[in-house]
């Protein structure tokens, strides 16, 4: 296989003293509590946000053109919209308080969050108010294009959350260990006329999210767009099928990953072709 890590800083470890950690007890109570009331609310809305209908004119995919988005509407699509699907595990927890995995997978070479994530940047630049010449200098460094894609790439972020970094391992613990960090990095394979396609690379990321501040870990997987000269998928398909198996082994020393054919995990996201097709055309 010809998966290629560009770079994988190990997961922030957990380098605080003992002493240094107390002033922390409350805000990660807080912030698990926040975690626990807030995230499902959350992950409802946008499980339930996704259906494209034109006649919903309250999603900016559907209702504005894109150079008039709002930065509420860039987070909409970056974070509600087909182009995005979220999951929430709440993990079993000894005390009031709920633990949570989420994880969220972004079709990042879609064309509707390419355009968000460009409008975001004009937003920030005040595009609307430049000079026509300022104007085609700011086009000239921001484009459209994605590292990844130039060649015309599939491009997905997927992103796993939890409440906290896992808990070391205790002897003498009556309790059964609930270890809550967040996901490692795993083999990843679209599901293509019945076979299973791999990347081409894949890297460690931090795109930032909208959601309650957690221990992440985030990779970008490039897939080829067509395998044996046919596209991996038309709008005569039913779903977009993503697929997640065992991790992968990491060589530290090498700094390679050892990817092995792909051993499926059971772990799966599934996108309605139907509800990515964006201005008459399939998006991906």
């Amino acid at each position: 296989m010809h998966n290629i890590l560009k770079r994988f800083p190990e997961v922030r470890p957990d380098c605080l003293t003992a002493n240094a950690r107390q002033p922390l007890l409350l805000v990660r109570t807080i912030t698990r509590l926040i975690g626990g009331l807030l995230l499902p609310t959350v992950a409802t809305f946008l499980v339930f946000a996704g259906q494209a209908n034109p006649r919903d004119k309250l999603k900016p995919w559907v209702e504005k053109d894109w150079t008039q988005w709002t930065p509420a509407d860039c987070l909409y699509v970056l974070n509600g919209s087909p182009w995005i699907l979220q999951t929430l595990e709440n993990l079993p927890s000894y005390g009031p308080l709920r633990d949570y995995k989420m994880s969220i997978v972004q079709l990042r070479s879609a064309l509707p969050i390419r355009q968000a994530l460009l409008r975001q940047i004009q937003l920030q630049k005040h595009y609307d108010e430049m000079s026509a010449d300022d104007r085609i200098k700011f086009d000239e460094l921001h484009t459209l294009s994605l590292p990844g894609a130039e060649r015309g790439n599939i491009v997905i972020v997927i992103r796993n959350g939890s409440v906290e970094p896992p808990q070391p391992l205790k002897r003498n613990n009556p309790l059964p260990d609930v270890r809550i960090g967040p996901e490692p990095i795993r083999q990843a394979a679209l599901l293509s006329q019945g076979t299973f396609v791999q990347p081409i690379e894949l890297s460690m990321t931090s795109y930032p999210f909208t959601q309650v501040n957690e221990y992440t870990n985030q990779f970008e997987y490039v897939f080829p767009r067509t395998t044996g000269g046919r596209p991996l998928y038309t709008s005569a398909d039913a779903l977009l099928h993503i697929e997640l198996g065992e991790p992968l082994i990491l060589d530290k020393k090498l700094a390679k990953v050892d990817q092995q054919d792909f051993r499926s995990a059971g772990l799966v996201f599934e996108f309605k072709i139907s509800d990515l097709i964006y201005k008459g055309k399939l998006e991906y």
